[in-house]
């Protein structure tokens, strides 16, 4: 276990070069916090959206590589030490920081483009496309539930963020392979069928359901209310027409 915590603070350290930190702009960041609302139970909801103007300032807040050294070690404290004082004192302090805390890292992980391999002309490209399309991306949840979390394997959690996340990256260091332009100033011709579009779609889907997997990981070892939860327990992918219907759902 030790070892692959080494191995993970040594990954994170090289994601990004120290003069070239990136991360989503704030208006994708911002926009994919609000993204899971929809999927919480009313009673966690109430509490992310009430402080929805403070977490504002830290999901926009750029990573630094001395902060994503230490990512690893915030895992524990989320998922074990916070909600262990929620349920011993009942104190919400610790659970209001983590949340956008948390939501800020976990999306960060999900980025591909922050891999320094990336060339800093597509990834800026990437970027602005993704801003521009982000009302196009369909609402998509992969379920309440993962197994490594669960298990307390939050080491291999971190691994496989961070495996996905260098799979897509490689379509952005050999764009022309996965028929995206070289040249970046051609990205402002393309659209929802690109391959562009693909890449944002499917990080920032995958980013958002596993921010709620987080935090109702969070929220359920604390013993906060999961009654009235959108969709059950056990849901393993929705893809809704609409917005999930707020029917009551049992809630283990």
């Amino acid at each position: 276990m030790r070892y692959l915590w080494v191995l993970s603070l040594v990954g994170l350290a090289g994601v990004v070069a120290p003069s070239d930190v990136s991360a989503w702009g704030c208006d994708v960041q911002t926009w994919a916090y609000r993204q899971t609302y929809p999927w919480l139970p009313p009673a966690l909801r109430r509490l992310v959206m009430l402080q929805e103007d403070v977490a504002r300032a830290t999901v926009c807040r750029t990573p630094t590589p001395e902060e994503a050294q230490a990512l690893p070690r915030l895992l524990p404290y989320w998922l074990k030490e916070v909600p262990q004082r929620l349920y011993q004192t009942g104190q919400l302090g610790p659970v209001l920081q983590t949340l956008p805390e948390s939501a800020r890292w976990i999306l960060w992980l999900h980025d591909p483009s922050v891999y320094r391999e990336v060339d800093p002309s597509i990834r800026r490209a990437f970027y602005e496309f993704t801003r521009r399309h982000l009302e196009e991306i369909p609402p998509v949840f992969y379920g309440y539930r993962d197994p490594d979390l669960e298990a307390g394997r939050w080491d291999r959690w971190l691994q496989k963020v961070r495996a996905e996340s260098h799979e897509y990256a490689q379509m952005l260091v050999r764009p022309v392979e996965f028929g995206l332009p070289s040249e970046p100033s051609a990205w402002a011709d393309l659209d929802f069928r690109s391959t562009a579009f693909g890449i944002a779609a499917l990080r920032l889907q995958r980013g958002i359901s596993r921010v709620v997997q987080v935090w109702l990981y969070l929220w359920r070892q604390g013993h906060g209310s999961l009654r009235d939860l959108p969709l059950p327990y056990d849901t393993h992918l929705y893809i809704p027409g609409r917005s999930p219907s707020k029917r009551p759902a049992s809630s283990e």
